[in-house]
């Protein structure tokens, strides 16, 4: 099975300037995410799809694919993670193979653990459909009975530390979280960290 990781890391950041070059330890942001992906033994290649010079030439420092800028129309901030990885799949089948399972990680989640990494792609293989990570969240219910509003509810969304789906259902649904998803638990905090903002930003540096 030839499985790609697919690493979209956009120039532009609002609410944290630069983050993906920002300093955490003793690495760029973005290094955490390659150097992870790097040591999974089921990952066949590894492609980095950025508008960023300086990242683009840190991914070739590692020796992962970074074969282009990213286009313009691609790097806006509306732009969606399906489009992106789109142009990248192509890419790679015209240039390299089929892929039969695409691995999107993104940069923004430092920590992720290899078992959870692992699991998840053996579900995967077994289920033949989409996997992505989900952490909880309890939330109070506005619609409650009056004697019921400090009542939680247990959610379940999207953590960001990865998603496992074939070129065919991306195409299908043209969204990395569809009907078909089989979710995978990641209850760990430290793992569950996705740095968008400031407040995002502390919490990492705290829990290293």
């Amino acid at each position: 099975m030839k499985v790609v990781a697919i690493i979209t890391a956009r120039k532009g950041s609002k609410r944290l300037k630069n983050k993906n070059k920002l300093i955490l330890g003793n690495k760029p942001l973005i290094s955490w995410t390659i150097d992870f992906a790097k040591k999974i033994k089921f990952i066949n290649d590894i492609i980095m799809t950025t508008d960023d010079v300086d990242i683009l030439n840190i991914s070739k420092k590692k020796n992962i694919l970074a074969p282009w800028i990213r286009p313009k129309r691609l790097s806006e901030d509306g732009t969606s993670s399906y489009l992106t990885v789109k142009h990248a799949v192509r890419w790679y089948e015209k240039n390299y193979s089929k892929i039969d399972c695409i691995c999107l990680l993104q940069p923004t989640s430092p920590f992720r653990l290899k078992q959870n990494m692992v699991n998840a792609f053996n579900i995967f293989k077994k289920k033949k459909e989409s996997v992505i990570s989900v952490m909880p969240k309890k939330i109070k219910n506005p619609f409650s009975l009056k004697n019921e509003k400090n009542k939680s509810y247990n959610l379940y969304i999207p953590s960001g530390s990865f998603f496992f789906i074939s070129p065919k259902e991306l195409n299908k649904y043209r969204n990395f979280i569809n009907k078909v998803n089989n979710l995978y638990l990641v209850s760990n905090v430290k793992e569950n960290i996705d740095i968008n903002d400031i407040k995002d930003w502390n919490n990492a540096k705290a829990m290293l």
